[in-house]
This record gives C-alpha cells, structure tokens and sequence, in this order.
C-alpha cells in the first residue's frame, strides 16, 4: 500500500472514493425498470454501501493503530459515531427520502466496535468464525421468541425508548 505524506493510504482512499461513487450510482442515478440492467448498475448495486463499511473498519483501526491517544481515541472515535447518529437521525426523519440512509446504524456500529481494536488478528478471526455460525441461530431464536425485528429508516422518533434504535 502507498502512503502519500500526510500519512494515509492512497489505495484506502481510492477503494472509499469507489464506494462513494458507486452509492451515487446507485442511488442518485437513473433507476434501471428492464430485464437486463447496465453493468455498471449490477457491479454497484449491493456492493458499494458493504465495500464503505468495511473500509470504515479498516480506517477505524489504522487511525486507533497510527495515533491511539489522538484520532484513534475512544473519544474521538466515539465523537465520529455520535456525529454519524445525528446526520443519520436527521437525514432519516426528513420526509420521503429516496434512499434507506445508514449513517445512524454505521455510528452504532462503530461504538460496538471499540472493544474489538485491541484484539489480535487470529482472535478476531476465530470471532468472526463463531459470529458467521452463532448470528443466524441467535436471530433465529431472537425471533421465535420476540417476533421479527422490523428494521426501518432510522429517525428521532427511534431514541423514545432509546433501545428502539439498537434493535
């Protein structure tokens, strides 16, 4: 990976700039109603939004790795997320917007994340190993027994009770 002088990772930047464009794409651009949709259309749908989180995971841990008293904090880690909630609450609630917007559950995400900085490479493997096995066995049950969790636009309205926005 190239880093430029200031410090970052160019090909990081790049693949987020790619991300960028492609939900865009995706969502500002024209909507495709025929049988067979453009390439570009298929590359981009679906692909880009998860391509942007995951770099924010890589981003998340080279700024905590490159300066964890500064940037990399928890607390101006945990700034970024509570600044991503309300730009994703507030997008949210606007009226009739076209797109499902994610920057609320991206800060959420993001939070949940701290505890998982400092782990080492192989333990977040085995992790995310157990994860892929134990998540659709625990929704599963989550919903046998509380019945499905409607997922829907995030919105003020979601922080009365708090807990509403977790779920």
């Amino acid at each position: 990976m190239n880093r430029s002088s200031s410090g970052r990772v160019d090909a990081i930047d790049l693949a987020r700039g790619i991300a960028l464009v492609g939900m865009m794409f995706v969502h500002l651009g024209p909507q495709w109603v025929g049988a067979s949709p453009p390439v570009g259309q298929m590359v981009a749908s679906g692909r880009a939004a998860p391509l942007f989180a995951m770099l924010a995971g890589v981003a998340l841990s080279l700024v905590h790795r490159r300066d964890p008293s500064g940037a990399g904090s928890v607390r101006a880690t945990c700034i970024r997320a509570v600044v991503l909630v309300v730009l994703g609450l507030a997008l949210g609630s606007l009226d009739q917007v076209p797109v499902y917007v994610i920057l609320a559950f991206y800060g959420l995400l993001i939070v949940m994340a701290l505890p998982f900085r400092g782990l080492s490479a192989r333990t977040l493997v085995v992790l995310g190993l157990m994860w892929a096995v134990l998540a659709p066995v625990l929704l599963l049950w989550l919903q046998i027994v509380h019945g499905p969790v409607i997922s829907d636009q995030a919105e003020w309205s979601d922080l009365a009770p708090p807990w509403s926005l977790l779920t």
